[in-house]
């Protein structure tokens, strides 16, 4: 059990956010929360932190790591443009003391620069010595991870739909000597107004190791040829863009093993009155391990990818139901064919903000020569959180973690055998920004 005590200074965290990655993440989105569908222009944040605990899973009790604690700084600049944040850069450095194992020091920095005319984005994210959640998916590795991922993202055309295909009537009949097509506003206002990106790339490098681990890595890049994108915020005050990909691929490619998968048809946050609903079909094969015949390797996953979510609320309760399919290629060389459903509800009152996160998950593992044959886990839990506001620039926070989790104990190597662990933590804030 891990039980923590922290001092902080900055601003609260959202209490629906996505599902964890990392305890340091999940430390760090208290300090630092996202300010997703807010304001323009330039923010600073900064925090200070103290931690007290201490931490087990179900077969050991306490026995090991029984004290705990740590202290950690940290901040981030930010200046929010319309389209893309135009610069961001932030970082935090932790030292922990753990029982026998002495001072643990681990750290994070995370940067990026856009140019708004072509959305032309470069992100950078360092990670040092950070220890996987408990409803984290796998990928990750048992133990502290050191990983590095950079990531671009660029949209070469981007354009209003009404403009776009008035351009390229103009194009066309500029080919057949002809004059422009008339622009009428009344045609114009049967379209939609969203915005039309033609060959939407994204492409990611993930660099994963730990001390005294092997190096890995993995290169995802993805492709939307047809993308709408059409902005919107949410009543909870995040953005819920409207998004339709049409034909949407891509892959993820690794020293023994690759896998690629295809969007046939996708729609993020359709607003269906007080609802946004996610939906999407497609396909995904994935192979890793020594090629067994000119054209497979030796373990072999295909599987329909899918997802399917409802999301809905107000400034005061917010709530989201989300069910995937997909299969995923580590950067170690393993697969995993995973069934997710996951959902969080939020809720505001008075003072006091709590809410619920669950996720429950079928996973089919095949890891090469050590696991030819495929293994399947049911992993899952929930986790409770609970935010006090004392005063403007004074907050108290509890939030409790209770999974059956791959990361459940802290191992040497990732044994595929999922555990019951628990971590539990109690928060102080103090809040500053600007």
């Amino acid at each position: 059990m891990r039980v923590l005590v922290l001092a902080l200074v900055t601003l609260p965290p959202s209490l629906a956010a996505a599902e964890p990655d990392t305890v340091e993440h999940e430390l760090r989105v208290l300090a630092l929360p996202s300010d997703d569908g807010g304001d323009h222009g330039f923010k600073a944040n900064a925090f200070a932190q103290i931690t007290a605990g201490a931490s087990s899973d179900a077969a050991d009790a306490i026995r090991r790591d029984a004290a705990e604690g740590a202290v950690s700084a940290g901040g981030e600049l930010h200046y929010k443009g319309t389209r893309c944040d135009y610069i961001r850069a932030g970082g935090q450095a932790r030292l922990a003391w753990r029982g026998q194992e002495g001072t643990i020091p681990s750290a994070e920095q995370w940067a990026s620069v856009c140019a708004p005319i072509y959305i032309m984005e470069l992100q950078h994210h360092l990670e040092w010595d950070v220890h996987p959640s408990l409803l984290s998916p796998l990928g990750l590795r048992p133990g502290a991870n050191r990983r590095e991922t950079v990531t671009f993202h660029w949209q070469p055309l981007r354009a209003p739909l009404p403009a776009l295909l008035h351009s390229m009537e103009a194009a066309e009949a500029q080919k057949e000597g002809l004059p422009a097509p008339p622009h009428a506003a009344e045609d114009d206002a049967k379209l939609p107004h969203g915005d039309m990106v033609l060959f939407d790339v994204h492409v990611e490098t993930t660099i994963l190791w730990s001390r005294g681990g092997a190096l890995s890595m993995r290169e995802t890049p993805e492709t939307a040829p047809f993308r709408y994108i059409r902005e919107h915020v949410a009543p909870w005050g995040e953005h819920r863009d409207f998004v339709v990909d049409v034909f949407a691929g891509g892959g993820d490619f690794v020293d023994d093993g690759a896998s690629v998968h295809v969007w046939i048809l996708r729609l993020d946050n359709l607003k269906l009155g007080p609802l946004y609903t996610t939906g999407g079909i497609g396909i995904a094969s994935a192979d890793v391990g020594p090629f067994v015949s000119p054209v497979e390797r030796q373990v072999v996953a295909n599987a329909p990818r899918a997802v399917l979510a409802v999301e809905t609320g107000g400034e005061r309760v917010h709530g989201e139901v989300r069910a995937t399919n997909d299969v995923m290629v580590a950067p170690d060389g393993y697969l995993a064919l995973e069934s997710r459903l996951a959902s969080t509800i939020g809720s505001t009152l008075g003072d006091t903000r709590v809410a619920l996160t669950g996720a429950v998950a079928r996973t089919e593992i095949g890891v090469p020569d050590a696991m030819p044959v495929s293994r399947v886990h049911v992993t899952g839990g929930g986790a409770l959180s609970a935010v006090h506001h004392f005063s403007s620039h004074l907050e108290g926070t509890v939030q409790l973690e209770v999974a059956r989790s791959f990361y459940a104990a802290r191992l040497a190597e990732q044994d595929f055998q999922p555990r019951w662990g628990v971590n539990a933590f109690a928060a102080l804030q103090a809040v500053v920004g600007r």
